[in-house]
């Protein structure tokens, strides 16, 4: 995946983006509700898939590094916030 694959096109007004990502958030929420609730142990799986800077990882630790993925934008709104 590239950055460039994932951003929103510049023609979208901010309350398109909010209404998207919110969108976003909530079937990731249920995506994970469903994947939580299954038989399989996030932690001790033998699969891995590459990440660009960590290398091959887990299920459990993609799913921690997503959750500080998310932090990261959550102190970045925060800062463009202060700004306005």
């Amino acid at each position: 995946v590239r950055i460039e694959d994932v951003k929103p096109p510049e023609e979208q007004t901010i309350a398109e983006v909010f209404h998207g990502y919110e969108a976003f958030l909530d079937g990731y929420k249920a995506r994970m509700e469903v994947l939580l609730d299954t038989k399989y142990n996030l932690k001790d799986n033998q699969y891995r898939h590459h990440h660009p800077w960590f290398g091959k990882i887990n299920s459990h630790q993609w799913l921690c590094l997503n959750g500080l993925h998310h932090q990261i934008h959550l102190t970045q709104i925060k800062k463009i916030i202060k700004k306005l």
